[in-house]
């Protein structure tokens, strides 16, 4: 089982962050700037792109609100959260994943 810790970045960051070419290096220099808001535990099991999509599915309001899902776990109870976006940071055993346009980035 994976414990994946879910950082958003604030309203400042969102808002520049659809404008850079390189968003990863945006993402980098502004990374005092995002929240530590979820941990989401997911199987292991499945390639690293399933298991980034299915937290990526786990941290959106679809049919309810993300954050009433079982294996999601809020670091702030009682706070308000938006889904995840381009520019939210997925973090698995110390790698860090940019949500980007299309799929996910690697950054260091």
């Amino acid at each position: 089982m994976l414990d994946i810790k879910v950082l958003h970045a604030d309203h400042s960051v969102m808002k520049e962050i659809w404008f850079e070419s390189d968003k990863v290096a945006y993402a980098k220099s502004h990374i005092n700037q995002y929240e530590h808001i979820a941990n989401v535990s997911q199987t292991s099991s499945g390639t690293l792109t399933s298991i980034l999509d299915q937290v990526y599915r786990d941290t959106n309001s679809i049919e309810t609100s993300w954050f009433e899902n079982d294996n999601v776990r809020l670091m702030q109870e009682g706070s308000r959260y938006r889904s995840t976006s381009v520019g939210d940071i997925f973090i698995i055993n110390d790698d860090k994943y940019m949500v980007d346009s299309v799929g996910f980035t690697y950054f260091e």
